[in-house]
């Protein structure tokens, strides 16, 4: 399956080390990492976990000699959607993505992987700003996805409230802190990256 099918982009260079910075200054040598869109590996190869511990699942077969020749040594060449019905997943730690935006799949891939992460566990996501308005809008909230991006920045600080409420409804969270991101070589594609902890689960 061609990336281009499910509007998969790769992520600029800048965008990759805020990312795996945030990952990096929580993990350790013991640390699982998942990364659902794995593409080239590009948003792993700074990650500092050992190459053993990080699952790479991408369904592009050119993709998986170049994972493999970088030493990964648990590439899944599958659609994430295949993997998850696999079930007997490790207890990961991390998830670190650039998902596929068609049909709202980065919110699909978002809320799968933050179920699949151990409690205290952290995601650093990017979610297409149409994936974020057309899901709102759904929920009842009213916007004009066509107005200007410079008022959509504008309007950024009530979206990404309503955006935390979401998934504060789906998940429990903690230090969730999110921004806008213009990530996205020769593309018109605008996406917020999410950075977020699993909170711990109530128990009696």
């Amino acid at each position: 399956m061609e990336r281009e099918q499910t509007q998969s982009y790769y992520t600029k260079a800048c965008l990759i080390q805020y990312l795996s910075n945030y990952i990096n200054n929580t993990s350790n040598e013991n640390s699982i990492l998942l990364d659902p869109a794995a593409g080239r590996g590009n948003l792993t190869d700074n990650i500092k976990i050992p190459k053993e511990n990080i699952y790479l699942v991408e369904p592009d077969e050119s993709c998986i000699p170049i994972l493999k020749s970088k030493g990964y040594k648990n590439v899944i060449n599958a659609t994430f959607e295949e993997y998850i019905k696999k079930g007997n997943f490790p207890n990961f730690t991390h998830v670190i993505m650039n998902p596929p935006f068609k049909n709202r799949l980065d919110l699909f891939f978002f809320n799968e992987c933050f179920e699949l992460l151990q409690d205290h566990g952290r995601i650093a996501a990017i979610i297409s700003e149409n994936s974020i308005y057309e899901e709102l809008y759904q929920l009842g909230y009213t916007f004009n996805i066509d107005i200007p991006s410079s008022n959509k920045v504008n309007n950024f600080g009530r979206i990404s409230n309503l955006l935390k409420e979401y998934i504060d409804n789906l998940h429990n969270t903690k230090n969730c802190f999110m921004d806008i991101t213009d990530s996205f070589d020769n593309t018109s594609a605008r996406a917020y990256y999410l950075l977020a902890e699993k909170e711990l689960k109530y128990k009696k």
